[in-house]
């Protein structure tokens, strides 16, 4: 029976056997079926904070609402309307890669836990560098502007953050509020000395919900946030309460499986108002974000070429992967739906401080 590398109950005899001693086809199935987890994976992260484009830009319209139709006599005829006016936003693609040290000398001494290791280290990595990316397109309140080098080759394009008072034309909203283009602003620093009521209900929340197609708000924060939100004087924050009862059937445990189970840094900790509070790992430090997770058009774009998804290790010379020497991966992200997010930072007054990010 082939050895499979990833088994976590390996006996020690196995982990240091070499590597060069299971089939290379097998490693290279066992590699790719990784390659499947990992982007099952970040699936998992991106869910309700992005969607997949897969062009360089996308056009919005901005059009002031039409006119209501008007009643017409038998041969009356209105005249026709204008065109509409649009804006144009771009998704960056960048290239990444990671150095694995498979080269010959390695391979010929590397035990099965060496090159297992090896292939967890990738893996790693590569969700590091989602998570900065997903960090520099939320929590980058400035334009990141960029050539599109690896596909189209267009030049000059702009990754833009969320709403942030640059001046770009803002749609008015079905109920006909129009807002602002050159002081609209997703990103706010407290009103007070420390966070309210106020700061989380206005200049948090209801900068997402004033625009069109919103739903799902929720709340995504780091866990040292969660007493800041507790320690608010009032009882709209509703902390989720880990219950003193074992269940005996699958089916009621499992409502409390995002809270018993769910990693420390990635789970459900409570409710403000009615709208969901959650934990992540991507969240840095004393930022809050309220992003509209069933908006049609979600927060971010996440972008991938259709010529290579996910992160795959470059066979060299020989076709298998242990000819390879390096892992690659392309993708990159900006504000898809400027108004579905907004962003409070709870350690500066008025002001918004960007947060030391991978830009």
């Amino acid at each position: 029976m082939a050895t499979n590398i990833f088994d976590l109950e390996l006996t020690e005899k196995q982990l240091k056997a070499g590597v060069n001693t299971i089939d290379t086809s097998d490693l290279n199935r066992q590699v790719a079926a990784r390659g499947e987890f990992i982007h099952t994976e970040v699936d998992r992260m991106l869910q309700g904070v992005a969607q997949p484009v897969v062009s360089e830009a996308k056009m919005v319209d901005v059009s002031t609402p039409a006119n209501a139709m008007k009643k017409l006599g038998e041969f009356g005829l209105k005249k026709s309307e204008g065109e509409r006016s649009v804006v144009e936003i771009n998704f960056p693609l960048w290239k990444w890669g990671y150095n694995t040290g498979w080269t010959e000398d390695f391979l010929l001494q590397a035990s099965v836990g060496d090159f297992r290791k090896s292939v967890l280290d990738a893996e790693y990595s590569y969700s590091l560098s989602l998570q900065d990316e997903i960090k520099a397109a939320m929590y980058n309140s400035v334009r990141r502007e960029f050539d599109d080098r690896f596909d189209t080759k267009r030049t000059g394009l702009i990754g833009y953050p969320f709403y942030n008072a640059d001046g770009q034309t803002i749609p008015a909203n079905r109920a006909g509020t129009t807002f602002t283009a050159s002081t609209h602003q997703h990103y706010n620093g407290t009103s007070g000395t420390s966070t309210s009521i106020y700061d989380i209900d206005t200049l948090l929340i209801s900068n997402v919900t004033e625009h069109d197609n919103v739903q799902g708000i929720a709340l995504f924060m780091p866990q040292a946030l969660v007493a800041t939100l507790s320690g608010i004087a009032s009882t709209k924050f509703v902390a989720v309460d880990r219950p003193n009862v074992v269940y005996s059937d699958a089916a009621n445990h499992s409502a409390f499986v995002d809270n018993l189970e769910a990693d420390a840094a990635n789970k459900l900790v409570g409710h403000w108002d009615g709208y969901p509070v959650f934990v992540r790992s991507w969240c840095p430090a004393n930022i809050i974000a309220c992003v509209a997770t069933g908006a049609p058009e979600k927060a971010l774009g996440f972008r991938e070429p259709t010529w290579f998804n996910g992160m795959r290790p470059l066979a060299a010379i020989r076709d298998n992967v242990l000819s390879a020497q390096e892992w690659r991966a392309y993708f990159g992200m900006a504000a898809n739906n400027r108004g579905a997010a907004s962003f409070l930072d709870t350690a500066t007054q008025t002001t918004y401080s960007v947060p030391t990010l991978v830009l």
